[in-house]
């Protein structure tokens, strides 16, 4: 086969071994071709591709950015996607995923909410990044080595901060393959809960895992007391009394630690999952129906998050969203609650941008033609008013059973909490003006 593999470098070492031809493309020096700007159609880089070279498949790897190419629904290629950062981005990676014939999912509690939407999902766990082989020698009774930014991880620093009072705690960032062989335990703390890289990398190492007991199929994967020892989310003391139970028999600590070694060693290393992967590529075919809402909605929701980043990559995400708008209305396509609150905001954010008036059109089509979703109809009432046209709004007011006045003020507080939806430092919670959205407990 000839695989394309997008934005990390992950199986592609392996896919080569079994006899496929690999090349790799990113945003940096490491990939065989590298892109020099984010939201190229997708056609656009393919013809960067070797002449001769036509790919079989392509596999997209997260890496955490908002989407990084244009015209995915557009591919007649193959196409999977590995969805790691589920845990920040499941908002519009269900949506995302949707445009894949195949989606791998790192973070169990997740499968559900992208299955829903339209996406066909398989758990397919992080692993172990690098080998490393224990050492005897232990200089460390307890060590953390993860990002310590108080900004973007404030529940950690407090918690580490508190822990290290109690115990002799070690905690820095940067090669955790030059400190975790030398430590008795591992420590683990995770953002959301997630079933993260310092797992399977600490129990690599030959070191006790000391984790929170998460979800995401942390104990489908490893037996408590047994692979590694877990502790709950937040708790000082639960964590300083089980160090001091297992510095005070090291022989359990260190039993524990090889036991949990040996199962990184025969489950989850980069092989396997290279080999799950390859498994779905060699048998993948592209689907036939496409879904231009799940499209529309993967760029306006990038539209707000490369707001922050540059302008330019705003526009041309809501000009790809409302293309998939547009497209999705032309063919009667179905549309969600929470797909028509996404496509409300790209409508209106579209239009303040460009001065235009193409978004509002599009929502009278849509309001037109999908007569029971209520936030169409309340950004056309608004853009009567704010047009001084209050018998139009009054009319559509009467077109879902309200009276003018009580639909005057929903409309309006309905489309300013739409608009909130924008500012990334809102929780999923706060983003949800009308209740829709579905987030999978931890």
């Amino acid at each position: 086969m000839n695989i394309v593999i997008f934005d990390q470098l992950w199986f592609a070492d392996y896919f080569k071994q079994a006899g496929h031809n690999v090349i790799t493309c990113g945003f940096n020096n490491n990939f065989d071709i590298r892109l020099q700007s984010y939201l190229l159609h997708i056609n656009t880089v393919l013809k960067e591709l070797p002449a001769g070279f036509s790919p079989d498949a392509l596999l997209f790897l997260d890496n955490s950015m908002p989407p990084c190419y244009l015209g995915i629904s557009e591919l007649d290629i193959p196409c999977a996607f590995y969805s790691v950062d589920a845990h920040h981005h499941h908002l519009w990676h269900k949506h995302y995923a949707a445009l894949f014939d195949y989606t791998f999912v790192a973070h169990k509690d997740y499968l559900g909410i992208m299955s829903e939407a339209g996406a066909t999902v398989q758990w397919l766990p992080l692993w172990a990044s690098r080998y490393m082989e224990p050492s005897l020698e232990k200089r460390y009774d307890v060590i953390f080595i993860g990002n310590m930014d108080k900004k973007l991880n404030p529940e950690r620093v407090e918690f580490i901060d508190a822990l290290s009072k109690k115990i002799n705690l070690f905690s820095t960032m940067g090669k955790f393959w030059e400190y975790y062989p030398f430590s008795e335990i591992v420590l683990n703390q995770t953002v959301k809960g997630d079933l993260n890289f310092r797992v399977f990398e600490g129990m690599m190492s030959g070191a006790l895992l000391l984790t929170e007991k998460t979800g995401n199929g942390l104990m489908d994967l490893f037996n408590d007391g047994e692979h590694l020892i877990t502790y709950h989310k937040g708790n000082v003391d639960e964590v300083a009394e089980r160090v001091q139970e297992l510095l005070q028999n090291r022989r359990l600590c260190r039993e524990i630690g090889a036991n949990g070694r040996d199962e990184i060693l025969r489950n989850h290393t980069e092989e396997k999952r290279a080999k799950k992967v390859l498994s779905v590529l060699e048998r993948l075919e592209r689907k036939r129906d496409t879904r231009f809402f799940s499209s529309a909605v993967t760029y306006i929701h990038g539209a707000t998050s490369y707001e922050t980043i540059d302008a330019v990559y705003v526009m041309a995400c809501l000009v790809e969203g409302l293309k998939g708008v547009e497209r999705g209305l032309r063919s009667g396509e179905k549309v969600s609650d929470e797909q028509s609150l996404f496509i409300v905001l790209g409508c209106l954010e579209y239009d303040r941008l460009l001065r235009s008036q193409s978004g509002s059109i599009l929502l009278e089509g849509l309001r037109e033609s999908y007569p029971d979703m209520l936030a169409f109809h309340f950004a056309c009432i608004r853009n009567r008013l704010n047009k001084g046209d209050f018998d139009g709004a009054g009319r559509l007011a009467a077109e879902i059973h309200m009276e003018g006045e009580e639909a005057f003020s929903r409309s309006e507080s309905v489309i300013k909490a739409i608009l909130s939806m924008k500012e990334p430092s809102l929780s999923a919670e706060k983003k949800d003006p009308i209740g829709l959205y579905k987030t999978p407990t931890n």
